[in-house]
């Protein structure tokens, strides 16, 4: 069996077209500290959701109900991968935009991203199959 590391480069938290939070995370161990009820957990919660976790319905509140979408640069082994989740509170189990490459050079693409939804079809593999 053969064992890789997810490495979380960057996370962005978009509402509309506006980024709301953007954060560069570094090799080793990055600290996430703040007063009480300033939304570490909320930032917690968003970075779950944008690697292909599932929030229950309680768990989605403000101000992150009121976001569109969550970004993720990962690297998996040694290849980088941005991955891209809208947010739809009404709605379970939303598809992963994936696109082979950094966050920066998946902005000038709109070729290469792959849609993988969180189980299999017949014709599609699930995010999960594709990262593991």
């Amino acid at each position: 069996m053969t064992f890789k590391k997810l490495f979380l480069n960057r996370f962005i938290a978009i509402k509309d077209e506006s980024i709301m939070y953007d954060q560069i995370f570094h090799k080793g161990i990055n600290v996430i500290r703040g007063e009480h009820s300033v939304g570490k957990s909320t930032l917690l919660d968003l970075i779950f959701f944008s690697l292909g976790g599932e929030l229950k319905d309680r768990e989605w509140k403000y101000p992150v109900n009121s976001y569109t979408k969550v970004v993720a640069e990962v690297n998996v082994g040694a290849k980088t991968f941005t991955l891209i989740r809208g947010i739809n509170t009404t709605k379970s189990k939303t598809y992963i935009d994936v696109y082979g490459g950094s966050f920066d050079d998946s902005l000038f693409q709109e070729d290469g991203w792959l849609h993988l939804g969180p189980v299999r079809s017949k014709n599609k593999m699930s995010f999960s199959e594709f990262f593991f």
